[in-house]
């Protein structure tokens, strides 16, 4: 958002990093290294990073997940009460319409 709001053009960066996509301490690194400011990530990834919430920069302004439904542990809850982002949660029978074109 940030560099949105400085003109600064947006673009899609993909983490081809198979290590980035299991481990969470990769995947902060990966965030902060390109000031990733919207987040796609399965339900499991979510609730290892709320697991280590000082490890999210603050670049984070959008984090959508899918695919199964979001449980709201009391981590997870904290986090979110916590952080300056959104979490959007596409769980449900729309759930195949909306994230075909983001990912097609």
């Amino acid at each position: 958002m940030a560099r949105a709001a400085a003109g600064a053009p947006q673009q899609n960066v993909t983490n081809r990093d198979p290590k980035g996509w299991r481990d969470p301490a990769a995947l902060t690194a990966f965030i902060r290294a390109h000031q990733v400011a919207r987040l796609f990530l399965p339900v499991v990834m979510l609730h290892a990073l709320a697991a280590h919430p000082e490890r999210i920069p603050t670049s984070v302004a959008l984090i959508a997940t899918a695919g199964e439904q979001l449980r709201m542990t009391v981590p997870v809850r904290d986090w979110c009460r916590q952080s300056p982002f959104a979490i959007d949660n596409q769980y449900g029978p729309t759930e195949a319409w909306s994230i075909a074109p983001a990912t097609g």
